[in-house]
């Protein structure tokens, strides 16, 4: 169920207007959005991805959520940790580039949703859930692809991250936008 709302926030994605990246971000989507369904193609994507040159703040964090994926894919367990090390690295500076750009926040959110809590590296989930709560406030996020906006929230409440004061506010947009927070 997880693997499953977790895939289809990549499907989602690609309905966010392409104006500022451009159609190459488009098709990483896409292929991002394969690879969570079945990681057999992981290695090409990721060196797809890091054969980019000068790639903004959104393909890095792709790179990163991409990293994490291949951890699962390795068979080494020291190839597992570094490919942890290597996206935690890599989403550091994507957030470095654009820190309140909500689809990088929500794609480390996600991915550290996801990381076994014993492995001490899902530190930012609060501060990401905070990123994307404040643009609640600031309304930035109702410019959002309505689908998009739906799944980031129904996330947020399913993830066990979030208060019951923040379940209410999230509730109150998906309320005020008409939306779902059933889970798939």
């Amino acid at each position: 169920m997880k693997r499953k709302l977790f895939a289809i926030v990549f499907v989602i994605l690609i309905g966010i207007p392409l104006f500022v990246f451009g159609s190459n971000l488009n098709e990483i989507r896409m292929e991002f959005y394969q690879i969570t369904i079945d990681s057999k193609n992981t290695p090409q994507l990721l060196e797809k991805l890091y054969a980019i040159d000068n790639p903004n703040a959104v393909i890095l964090a792709y790179t990163a959520a991409t990293e994490a994926i291949m951890a699962k894919v390795a068979w080494n367990p020291y190839s597992k940790f570094n490919y942890l090390f290597k996206s935690k690295e890599t989403f550091e500076k994507a957030i470095q580039q654009n820190d309140k750009n909500i689809e990088i926040r929500f794609l480390r959110f996600s991915v550290e949703h996801h990381i076994p809590k014993y492995l001490g590296m899902s530190k930012n989930l609060q501060q990401d859930k905070q990123v994307i709560l404040n643009e609640l406030d600031n309304n930035s996020l109702m410019t959002m692809n309505e689908e998009m906006l739906n799944y980031t929230m129904r996330f947020l409440i399913n993830s066990n991250q979030c208060s019951n004061e923040e379940l209410s506010r999230i509730r109150k947009v998906l309320s005020d936008k008409q939306l779902t927070s059933k889970p798939d």
